[in-house]
């Protein structure tokens, strides 16, 4: 795997890497981002090209003890990637059934242990369904993450 441009600490054992890459359309991007989360036993919910990120310097408030999240750098910020310079998912995709834990993260959903993400794009899917405003809607969830529920 290429090195990251930056990785998010946002939590004990958990983070956000982060490519700059150029030329992959997004239906790739996002196959490529699934595909690795399988591959590394990441979340599932968290492969979509429009993800935001949790900020560095801000609290993780997701668990019962705020982490306040911080960033390093790997590759030069300026360091751009292509399809090709990731070899390793071309390699391994077909690989990725026997990987251990990769199985269990491709089906976390089905039973029943959803991720935050997973519960806000539900959440989403179901307000837009209903027909309501999508700037709403973002205000809304925004509005209920900002929220410190372990006071």
């Amino acid at each position: 795997m290429p090195a990251a441009n930056y990785v998010l600490n946002t939590s004990a054992g958990r983070f956000q890497v982060i490519w700059r890459v150029q030329g992959l359309g997004q239906d790739q991007a996002e196959t490529m981002l699934r595909d690795l989360a399988a591959r590394y036993g990441g979340d599932p919910a968290a492969t979509d090209s429009t993800r935001v990120f949790r900020l560095p310097g801000f609290s993780n408030k997701k668990y019962g003890q705020d982490v306040q999240v911080s960033i390093r750098r790997e590759a030069p910020a300026s360091q751009v990637y292509a399809a090709q310079d990731f070899r390793i998912y071309a390699q391994e995709r077909s690989r990725v059934a026997s990987v251990p834990g990769a199985a269990a993260a491709q089906q976390r959903s089905s039973v029943g242990d959803t991720s935050q993400s997973e519960r806000d794009w539900a959440y989403a899917v179901r307000k837009l369904r209903a027909g309501e405003d999508p700037n709403q809607i973002i205000r809304d969830m925004a509005s209920y993450r900002s929220k410190d529920r372990y006071e």
